[in-house]
């Protein structure tokens, strides 16, 4: 999926799997944004936290992404500003 946009660039992630999964298992996976800032270099970021659960509700496995983005105003980031008309 295209869940951070074209230019979005993943930069770490970490992940624990807390539940196996059989085969016939439906995962729903959330995502929270946790945090939004600039680092030491100037690239905006956003932290975001994900949930993934079965569907009888178990949590199957959990993680924290950090994820550089373009800033709004268009200065550095990982690409182009972005589109304020875009929905």
């Amino acid at each position: 999926t295209n869940w951070k946009g074209d230019a979005g660039f993943l930069h770490a992630h970490r992940a624990e799997i807390r539940h196996h999964n059989v085969v016939g298992d439906c995962l729903t996976i959330d995502g929270t944004v946790t945090a939004v800032g600039a680092d030491a270099a100037g690239r905006h970021y956003a932290e975001v936290t994900q949930e993934a659960r079965n569907q009888h509700g178990d949590l199957s496995a959990r993680g924290v992404g950090i994820v550089h983005l373009p800033s709004r105003a268009g200065g550095q980031g990982s690409g182009d500003s972005f589109d304020s008309n875009v929905k």
